[in-house]
């Protein structure tokens, strides 16, 4: 049974849209009603709703959704939304696969400006269509946009759409609903002139002067806009702080000097109230942020993007310093609502690649965009109140942008424009100790308790068809080793161990301290790694760890992650895509306050009982 099972697990993780189809249960076309289609077509008509559809094959399902949505809407508000749209996938002509899935974010203006996201299958009012049913082509999706923009634009306080996430239309053609090269829907800018845009940048540091420097020069020496630079900080050591500031005071910048806890929030309140000129727009900085040289639109673009009536919070792509075996690696696209909480997708991902529709390139709308490097407008900084000082360090970003979507205004990350991030090189992780542990478990707390919306309907930028586990883009279906499963121990005695074993090699490739995210999870270590014996065949061996106290081994069970890194380094051996592993152990399962080292291992069914193939350099 678990060579079958393993052997079943490679084809469904080769193919993860045929597994989600058969793991969801997704509509089969079904035999359609004549008089049923067009009595909804006729009711939807007077309705005032004209309907587009590319070429391919919308469900029925989809108007009578539509119909019923549009219906609660109008009874509830005694308006009828402007705009319904759905999921949707790709059907071969030839065998009728199902493929390419696109799942949509709820409505997103900014994102409408890049491409025509809405898709193939949309219901919108009608304007001077005297047909219901109309061909979608390429030539009607900036015509469109621009009509659904324009609504928005003009009722933004009572504009309503309907997105039904549910794969109901299926196209024929391979489409990227971009439109005509180099046009754009256009949005109303301010009148103001860039002249009368003053910039103030706040920036945290405490005991990091190279590392400041060169943040500040970086921006000084390649920023489109003059800016006025404010430094707070909460408790550098003195000959530290006199170099500080007397580098500072050559560059004529404010230097806030207040010895305190790290305290984020009100560190940046801090700065965002201090004396100096009378700003427009609040940029905050991390001090590991470098501005790289010969990139255009900073800060202008943000400013402009800012300016724009509905728009809240304003980011941009981050990305890693380029190191050996890591160049061009993305670490903020956006911030995204997972199951472990606001989590940075494709972090640590290839930028050279375009993902899911572009969405590393260009401007979306997102839950929320990093405070390493966030621009808002004084006025609605002001009008949430900036900060929420009883959230410390963690989800203060999060917080604030949730602030403003509350407000009515829509986050936006700038794809087209980077900066380099060395990320959190000065704090460190908030899961690195029992302090910061505490800290982020009480925080939240107050996060969740504030914003209790987001354990209900989650992120509207984000498809709840979509991964809550993974970085990716991939559909909602939980791989093996993804599952949260804590590890069953083996019992020692009834184990053959093996150590010394030529030929046995793997690693700890990562161990995590993971704190409870919600009241019902529990506080693990999580391993992750590889164990293989070259020149055996790896299906017949099952994963393991090996944790070494002072009493010997506790030998606890592990679950198979497929690593495809194996197969590119050991092409010889035998299904080594199997040899990787997840493994995580309840921490009341391991004895109190001693220090445990942890190794991989394999177990082997043999005649004369279970060995145990433990990789020990210790």
């Amino acid at each position: 049974m678990k060579r079958s099972r393993y052997l079943e697990l490679i084809s469904y993780a080769e193919d993860p849209y045929q597994g989600f189809l058969k793991y969801k249960g997704c509509l089969e076309e079904k035999p359609v009603s004549d008089r049923r289609y067009s009595d909804l077509c006729a009711a939807l008509f007077d309705l005032g709703y004209v309907l587009y559809t590319g070429k391919g094959f919308l469900e029925e399902e989809f108007l009578s959704l539509a119909h019923e949505r549009i219906s609660e809407n109008l009874e509830k508000t005694g308006k009828t939304p402007e705009l319904v749209y759905c999921d949707e996938d790709r059907r071969t002509v030839v065998n009728r696969d199902r493929k390419e899935p696109f799942f949509k974010p709820d409505f997103s203006p900014d994102t409408l400006r890049g491409f025509f996201y809405i898709g193939g299958a949309l219901l919108i009012k009608r304007s001077n269509e005297k047909s219901f049913q109309n061909q979608l082509g390429e030539s009607d999706y900036l015509r469109l946009a621009g009509s659904i923009l324009r609504s928005f634009i003009n009722n933004r306080a009572t504009f309503n759409s309907i997105h039904i996430c549910r794969v109901l239309f299926h196209s024929e053609d391979e489409t990227d609903y971009r439109y005509p090269e180099g046009v754009h829907p256009t949005l109303p800018t301010s009148p103001e002139g860039r002249e009368k845009k003053k910039v103030r940048a706040v920036i945290l540091s405490k005991n990091n002067k190279e590392l400041l420097l060169d943040c500040l020069d970086s921006f000084i020496n390649n920023s489109d806009m003059e800016m006025e630079y404010v430094v707070v900080d909460n408790g550098s050591e003195e000959i530290i702080r006199a170099e500080i500031k007397s580098e500072l005071d050559k560059r004529n910048i404010c230097y806030l000097y207040s010895p305190m806890e790290f305290i984020y929030s009100a560190l940046c309140n801090l700065g965002a109230g201090a004396e100096g000129e009378d700003y427009t727009h609040l940029l905050l900085l991390n001090d590991d942020i470098i501005l790289p040289e010969g990139k255009k639109g900073f800060p202008s673009e943000l400013v402009a993007q800012s300016d724009l009536p509905h728009v809240g919070a304003v980011g941009v792509k981050l990305k890693y310093p380029d190191r050996e075996g890591f160049e061009n690696r993305i670490q903020h696209v956006g911030i995204t609502l997972l199951k472990n909480g606001p989590s940075h997708k494709l972090c640590t991902y290839d930028d050279s690649v375009v993902y899911e529709r572009g969405r590393n390139r260009g401007i979306w709308n997102v839950m929320a965009v990093t405070g390493a490097c966030m621009l808002i407008r004084r006025d609605r900084f002001e009008e949430v109140g900036g900060f929420d000082e009883r959230l410390h360090v963690s989800y203060t970003d999060v917080d604030l942008c949730m602030d403003l979507q509350k407000k009515g205004y829509y986050n936006i990350v700038l794809n087209d424009i980077f900066l380099i991030h060395y990320e959190s090189l000065t704090r460190g992780s908030d899961g690195a100790d029992e302090k910061k542990a505490g800290r982020l478990i009480r925080e939240r707390k107050i996060f969740y308790e504030k914003h209790p919306e987001l354990l209900e309907t989650g992120d509207r930028y984000y498809n709840p068809n979509l991964t809550k586990l993974r970085l990716d883009y991939t559909a909602d279906y939980p791989l093996p080793w993804e599952e949260e499963v804590m590890a069953e121990e083996i019992g020692i005695d009834n184990l053959h161990i093996k150590e010394g074993v030529k030929k046995l090699d793997g690693s700890i490739d990562r161990s995590d301290r993971l704190v409870p995210v919600f009241e019902e999870d529990e506080e693990c270590v999580r391993l992750e790694g590889w164990c293989l014996i070259h020149g055996r065949d790896m299906l017949g061996y099952e994963p393991a760890v090996a944790a070494k106290t002072s009493d010997g081994y506790r030998v606890f069970e592990a679950r198979r992650k497929i690593r495809k890194d194996l197969g590119e380094v050991f092409p010889g051996d035998k299904n080594v895509l199997l040899s990787g592993f997840v493994c995580r152990i309840r921490t009341g399962q391991l004895p109190a306050g001693e220090n445990v080292s942890y190794h991989p291992a394999l177990l082997k069914n043999g005649l004369l009982g279970t060995n145990l193939y433990v990789l020990d350099k210790s």
